[in-house]
């Protein structure tokens, strides 16, 4: 099995470290964006090869920006898990409504991020798991 390729969109070093720790034990290689314009450069240079991006709504509105221009640009669907800020019910809503997977309240953990990561899986990855 390929590594798995991953946009990671946040300045939150507890992020980091969470997505980090949740990938120890796989073969993940996170492509970590600081920006939304670093994330759509790597989507559009990377695109047919990523299977999951995660963003850090923290950004703001470019998040939701930034939803809509991963879904344009990408080659294929390209599932997506949105981490919001606490108490922030509206965000995840909007995210959810935007193509988002999945939506996760922070802080987070590991074990979160982790299982988050197993429900966005691509569709043709779980069927060759079948």
């Amino acid at each position: 099995m390929n590594a798995r390729l991953m946009l990671l969109l946040t300045l939150d070093p507890m992020v980091e470290e969470a997505m980090a720790e949740a990938l120890l034990e796989t073969d993940g290689i996170i492509c970590i964006a600081r920006t939304a314009d670093d994330a759509l450069r790597i989507v559009c240079s990377n695109g047919s090869e990523l299977e999951l991006a995660v963003i850090d709504f923290d950004h703001g509105s470019n998040g939701m920006t930034l939803i809509s221009a991963i879904n344009t640009c990408a080659n294929h669907h390209l599932p997506m898990l949105v981490l919001t800020p606490p108490g922030e019910e509206h965000g995840r809503f909007v995210a959810r409504a935007n193509g988002a997977a999945e939506c996760l309240a922070k802080p987070i953990s590991a074990a979160q991020i982790a299982k988050a990561m197993i429900n966005c899986r691509p569709q043709r990855e779980l069927a060759q798991a079948a």
